[in-house]
């Protein structure tokens, strides 16, 4: 990993990481490449959790304080500095108790100095308050001017205890003040305060409301282009994130594991930036969407999303559409661009749009140099050079006999949705939408989203297209595809099974010793607890039946135990297939029930 800083007439160093500083283990030698310019200032570290953006953010702040420049390191942690605890003997754990204050002596200043440096936490906070005057008048005055309280720094027998004073009330900032206000006081702190060339942050959002923690992001920014100084912020909150120009989007380094971080745009060619730009200024919550969702999914405009999200949150499960984000990007123009940052930034995501966008020259341009397009065209379509005009070619032919192959996009994708499906023109259309749709990208193969839900007109009305799709089944397929793979009940029924065969297994090591018993609830060390999950009952000689109580969903589940019977053939049956019902019988392949 490369860092470069400039700082005035003194740059920091050029700091180089291994792999392993960021990820130990890690086979690969060499260096991390990472490469920030520090324009603008204040650089932002985005992933999910694990991805490695705190262990990259604690490799850079090592590497440049091994330099001898000067580094603060505020952890997500950073409230236990300031919070005393005590532990419980009984194996309760820690717990807060009252916090005195940061102590005045020599000892306490030295420890809280070194606490802070080896862990990130705000031990020193307050004694920074009392040896900076100036970083103390300034954090007073804007708690004044934005929330109307004082807060003064005394000291009481050794210990230093800030008060606030409000509508003629004192009390503590420590002990009955809230979260809130403590992380502002250490957030701001760390920005005014004049002992840092490097300031990385992580989660400063922790505790905050959304406004304090613009306020706050404002003030590190004006602090970092008036002193020159450079700060890295890792967060999770999409607020923070809203660049409005090119060079803000550049600001923002997305974390994948085991990969190094990726500048988001980067790639982005300097014709198309003026079309980045125009996109976030109508979608200011487009990049925080993206780069936080487990599943974006890049539509046109808003009236997409109403449909689609209305659609999914009526056919998929929760999970699955809580992880799922429909994101406007201002038109089929912005797709192909949006695309291409998204892959760069190796972001799994996903595309819906109208069938004209398989004509349109520009989103063809994304989506034919991906590998799977390549090879399918090549490999199915024999054709060389592999390129979706080339595959299209029966299509436009057949269009052509029939006087249908208007110039305009969207009428030759309307003509184009109308060709016999059975026909050699229609099965080759049909054809190249499931290699777009491999690739990640939705078409609808009747032309628009009006199309499809038999709307007339497209004005793409956001009202009408919500009210559709909230009685239509005609987006159930693109929708259960877009959204984020996984399903919750899956998981569930297979975690159930588990837990029955392990309920089983203790029945039958108890009726080892026990041959002639008849059981009728679980047992071995875990059987109160089993006794929510699952009945027992007997059945005949050697064999029990275990039926599921909960969840609610699997109630009545059902299987027989026996010792005769291996373990891989225990299948939770339906309770439509108890012995006496009509049923149909199943095997390991028994679907679960729908949410």
């Amino acid at each position: 990993m490369v860092v470069m800083v400039d700082q005035g007439s003194e740059a920091l160093p050029t700091v180089s990481l291994p792999w392993d500083s960021v990820y130990p283990g890690s086979a690969r030698a060499g260096e991390l490449f990472f490469e920030p310019d520090w324009v603008p200032e204040v650089q932002f570290l985005v992933g999910r959790n694990g991805s490695g953006k705190t262990r990259t953010a604690k490799a850079i702040a090592l590497s440049v304080r091994n330099t001898g420049r000067a580094v603060h390191y505020l952890s997500a942690d950073r409230l236990s500095g300031i919070t005393a605890y005590a532990n419980n003997v009984s194996g309760a754990g820690w717990f807060p108790q009252a916090y005195p204050g940061a102590g005045t002596d020599e000892t306490a200043k030295e420890y809280s100095r070194h606490a802070a440096r080896e862990w990130g936490t705000a031990n020193d906070t307050l004694h920074i308050l009392r040896e900076q005057p100036d970083t103390f008048l300034r954090l007073a005055a804007l708690i004044r001017r934005a929330f109307g309280r004082r807060i003064r720094l005394i000291e009481r027998s050794g210990f230093l205890d800030p008060v606030v004073e409000f509508e003629g009330q004192q009390y503590s900032l420590l002990r009955e003040e809230g979260h809130g206000l403590r992380e502002l006081v250490i957030l701001l702190t760390a920005v005014y305060r004049t002992d840092w060339d490097l300031l990385l942050i992580d989660e400063p959002e922790l505790h905050l409301h959304p406004s304090l923690s613009r306020l706050w992001l404002q003030e590190l920014q004006a602090e970092c282009r008036e002193s020159g100084r450079r700060a890295f912020v890792i967060t999770h909150e999409p607020r923070l994130l809203t660049p409005t120009t090119w060079v803000d989007l550049s600001a923002i380094w997305v974390t994948q594991p085991q990969e190094a971080p990726v500048r988001l745009g980067a790639q982005v060619l300097e014709k198309r930036r003026a079309d980045v730009e125009q996109s976030l200024s109508e979608n200011p919550q487009l990049v925080g969407d993206l780069v936080f969702s487990p599943r974006p999914v890049l539509v046109e405009g808003v009236g997409d999303v109403a449909a689609f999200t209305t659609t999914a949150s009526r056919v998929c499960a929760r999970e699955a559409v809580a992880q799922t984000d429909f994101i406007a990007c201002g038109g089929k123009s912005k797709i192909p661009l949006w695309l291409r940052i998204a892959r760069d930034a190796r972001l799994d995501v996903r595309v819906i749009a109208d069938l004209d966008a398989l004509f349109d020259s520009t989103v063809r341009e994304a989506v034919d140099p991906l590998p799977i397009v390549r090879r399918r065209y090549a490999d199915e379509f024999h054709l060389e050079p592999a390129s979706t005009p080339r595959a299209l070619q029966p299509v436009h032919a057949a269009l052509a006999r029939h006087g249908q192959n208007p110039a305009n996009d969207t009428e030759r994708a309307r003509a184009a949705a109308k060709l016999d499906k059975a026909s050699p023109a229609g099965k080759r259309l049909s054809a190249v939408l499931d290699v777009w749709r491999q690739a990640g990208v939705w078409l609808h193969p009747t032309g628009t989203i009006e199309d499809m839900l038999g709307i007339e007109g497209h004005a793409k009305d956001v009202k009408q297209l919500r009210e559709s799709a909230a009685i239509s089944d005609a987006l159930v397929d693109v929708a259960r595809w877009a959204v984020h793979q996984g399903h919750a009940d899956v998981d569930l029924f297979a975690l159930l099974t588990l837990e029955v065969e392990r309920i089983g297994t203790e029945l039958l090591a108890e009726l080892r010793y026990m041959p002639e018993a008849q059981i009728d609830r679980p047992v071995g060390p875990n059987a109160e607890s089993d006794a929510r999950l699952v009945t027992v009952e007997f059945v005949e000689e050697g064999v029990h039946r275990i039926v599921v109580r909960s969840p609610a969903r699997f109630d009545g589940y059902w299987i027989d135990v026996a010792r005769d019977k291996p373990v891989a053939d225990w299948n939770l049956n339906p309770p439509a297939t108890l012995p006496g019902r009509e049923s149909t019988p199943v095997g390991s392949g028994q679907s679960v029930p729908d949410e």
